[in-house]
C-alpha cells in the first residue's frame, strides 16, 4: 500500500469494522457448534433405536401383511357377492317348491316336468355356491391366521418407518450444519487475513509517518517556490512591459526634437 495515500482514520474504520464482522462471526460458529453437538446426540439415540428393529425383516412382514390385507378384501367381496347370489337362488327354490300340480292332469304333469328340471337346476347351483363359500372361508381363516402370526405388524412398521423418516432428517440437518460450519470457518479466514493486512497497513503507516510529513512539507515548499516564482514571473513581465512603454515614449519624444 503507497503509504503516502493512507487516509489512517478511513483505515481504522474499516479495521474495526472488520472486527465486527469476525466476531459476529465466530459467534454463528459457536452456533453452530452447538447445534451440531445436539443433533449429534440425537442422531445417535436415534440410530440406537433403529438398531433395535430389522428393518429388512419388518419390511418384509409388512409386505405379506399388505398382500394377505389385499387378499382378505377379495374373499370377502367374493363371499358377498355369492352370499347374494345364493339368496336369489333360495327365493327361487322356495318359489318351485310351493308350486302345486294334480297329479291326474296330463298337462299338469307336463309342467311339473320343467319345474322339476329347474328346481334341479337350481338345487345344483346351490350346491355349487356352498361349496365355494366354504372354500372361500376356509381361505379366509387361512388368511386371518397369518395375519395373527405377524402380530400388530401394522403399528411397528408406522413406529419404524417415523424413526427412521427422523434420523433421515436428522442426518439432513447434521449435513446442512457441517456445510454451514465449513462456510462460517473459510469466511473467517478471510477475515483474519484481511485484518492482518489492515494491521499491516496501520502499522507501516505509523512507522512511515516521518517520512509521510516531510513528503507534504517538501510539497508545501515545492508549491511555495512554484508560487514564488510565479509571482516573480508575473512582477518581471510587468516591469518589461514598462520598460518597453518608456522606450516608445523616449523614442517619440526624440523624433519630436
Amino acid at each position: 500500500t503507497d503509504t503516502s495515500i493512507v487516509d489512517i482514520d478511513e483505515e481504522q474504520k474499516k479495521l474495526d469494522k472488520l472486527l465486527t464482522e469476525k466476531e459476529s462471526m465466530e459467534k454463528k460458529i459457536d452456533i453452530i457448534h452447538k447445534e451440531i453437538a445436539e443433533l449429534e446426540t440425537k442422531h445417535l439415540e436415534v440410530e440406537d433405536t433403529l438398531d433395535e428393529w430389522d428393518g429388512e425383516k419388518l419390511e418384509t412382514q409388512y409386505s405379506e401383511f399388505l398382500s394377505l390385507s389385499k387378499a382378505k378384501y377379495e374373499l370377502n367381496e367374493k363371499i358377498t357377492t355369492q352370499t347374494e347370489i345364493r339368496k336369489t337362488l333360495q327365493d327361487q327354490k322356495q318359489h318351485l317348491d310351493g308350486h302345486k300340480y294334480d297329479e291326474n292332469c296330463d298337462i299338469c304333469m307336463e309342467n311339473s316336468k320343467s319345474i322339476r328340471s329347474q328346481k334341479e337346476e337350481v338345487n345344483n347351483k346351490l350346491e355349487q355356491i356352498h361349496i365355494q363359500i366354504n372354500t372361500y372361508d376356509s381361505n379366509l381363516i387361512e388368511i386371518n391366521e397369518k395375519i395373527t402370526k405377524l402380530g400388530d405388524i401394522k403399528t411397528l412398521w408406522n413406529e419404524y418407518k417415523e424413526t427412521k423418516e427422523r434420523y433421515n432428517k436428522i442426518s439432513q440437518n447434521l449435513d446442512n450444519r457441517v456445510s454451514k460450519l465449513l462456510g462460517g470457518d473459510n469466511e473467517l479466514e478471510k477475515l483474519k487475513a484481511q485484518i492482518q493486512n489492515k494491521n499491516k497497513d496501520i502499522e507501516t503507516y505509523y512507522e512511515n509517518e516521518n517520512t509521510i510529513k516531510k513528503n507534504e512539507e517538501v510539497k508545501q515548499k515545492i508549491n511555495t517556490i512554484k508560487t514564488q516564482i510565479n509571482s516573480d514571473r508575473n512582477k518581471l513581465n510587468q516591469k518589461n512591459n514598462q520598460a518597453l512603454k518608456l522606450n516608445g515614449t523616449i523614442s517619440s519624444t526624440q523624433n519630436q526634437i
